[in-house]
């Protein structure tokens, strides 16, 4: 085992004055002082430094293959065997180490991301989790194969490897696989702030840029209760990455107009898997409004496609707000029959509030308006003449 301490420049011999008769299979240091080494077969035995590899004492007679350290008092470690593969852990640094799990099968890797929740894999499509520090494990069903790596960037999402050199990534947890890679010799997986490198023989080293599109995923948009001068917007957002402090917003522009600033909806904290609303205001009447969703963690962030809806024109409320106009809407509430009188030609178009078209005619001075088979409800009527358009609400009840 060899240390560095000018950034891999130099490398001197770190068991110097430490004698061992066989090979070293497990290597991990907490910090630049505390750190353990294993041997394999035969003797099998682990060792502790607390001095930077100067010096080593014996901390346990299992050889440990994997260990991993969460701070500076808990840790795992796999063992080496051909037979009762277990998993071990410590809280007191190293010192003791206790057994939390034990199975008669190939336990090839594992992997925690906390003190709590952890992976391990193995042969046979083998993979189970705990979620409480090893008291219990729940079986994981991932593609069927000889699993030689595991490695989690957080509870639900994760890669894996076989021994074909496929690598596998779950979005949820394990319920469900992709394969995302196959290149041959590649053996195993690590992150780094993020960032997955795949590694194995013939000198081989890839490396992903994680996204944050990686780990969030925003619905496409939508638009409900539009009004002459307002809009209400939607969105779901889901992640499978902790976010922390993370504001989602939306923003919105006219057509052929530029985004603005936005507007925030709410700060993101843990796995978010939920709905974001907002309502646009002062919004001019009969104009298509372009808009989209975002969310901003640390210095990336996801945003949707556009979408976009059309304002209504500008309405009036009832027959006291058409003024000197000649155009007349009665009944309202209507019950069977709406009445609209008007000099000359017109066009009609009722809307229901979701913008939908229920109905459309053409009359001349007065048309009565079936209403038999609408629901009771707020409806939108609107009105064309040779002056223009206008739009009335009316209100159907029985």
């Amino acid at each position: 085992m060899y240390k560095t301490s000018d950034g891999g420049v130099t490398w001197n011999n770190a068991l110097q004055g430490f004698l061992t008769w066989n090979d070293l299979y497990g290597l991990y240091f907490i910090n630049e002082d505390v750190g353990f080494v294993s041997t394999g077969f035969g003797p099998s035995v682990a060792f502790r430094s607390s001095d930077g590899g100067a010096t080593w004492t014996t901390v346990s007679t299992t050889g440990f293959g994997q260990i991993q350290f969460l701070n500076d008092n808990v840790g795992y470690a796999r063992n080496i065997a051909n037979y009762y593969n277990r998993i071990y852990k410590t809280t007191d640094g190293g010192l003791t180490w206790n057994i939390v799990y034990e199975v008669d099968q190939d336990i090839t890797s594992f992997h925690f991301i906390n003190e709590s929740t952890g992976f391990i894999v193995g042969d046979s499509g083998f993979m189970y989790k705990t979620s409480n520090g090893g008291s219990t494990w729940q079986k994981i069903n991932p593609p069927y194969a000889y699993y030689v790596n595991v490695r989690f960037i957080s509870e639900k999402f994760g890669y894996i490897v076989d021994d074909y050199s496929h690598l596998y990534v779950t979005k949820d947890g394990g319920s469900s696989w992709n394969n995302v890679l196959l290149d041959y010799g590649v053996s195993g997986i690590t992150t780094v702030d993020g960032d997955v490198y795949a590694y194995g023989a013939y000198g081989t080293i890839l490396r992903k840029n994680s996204e944050l599109s990686d780990f969030v995923t925003l619905d496409f948009p939508s638009s409900m209760d539009v009004t002459d001068s307002t809009a209400v917007v939607v969105s779901f957002i889901r992640s499978t990455f902790p976010l922390s402090s993370a504001p989602s917003y939306v923003e919105s522009r006219k057509d052929n107009g530029s985004y603005g600033p936005g507007f925030q909806i709410k700060l993101l904290n843990g796995y978010a898997n939920e709905g974001l609303s907002y309502k646009l205001t002062h919004l001019d009447a009969d104009t298509r409004y372009y808009f989209r969703f975002g969310v901003v963690n640390g210095t990336n962030q996801v945003v949707t496609s556009e979408a976009y809806f059309n304002t209504l024109p500008k309405m009036v409320t009832g027959v006291e707000d058409l003024g000197s106009s000649s155009l007349k809407i009665y009944p309202n509430p209507a019950d069977e029959v709406l009445v609209i009188e008007n000099d000359g030609e017109f066009s009609y178009e009722l809307h229901d509030l979701l913008g939908r078209r229920r109905l459309v005619g053409s009359s001349s001075h007065k048309a009565s308006v079936n209403l038999s088979g609408f629901d009771n409800g707020i409806y939108l009527v609107r009105i064309t003449d040779r002056l223009g358009t206008i739009t009335a609400k009316v209100a159907v009840t029985r």
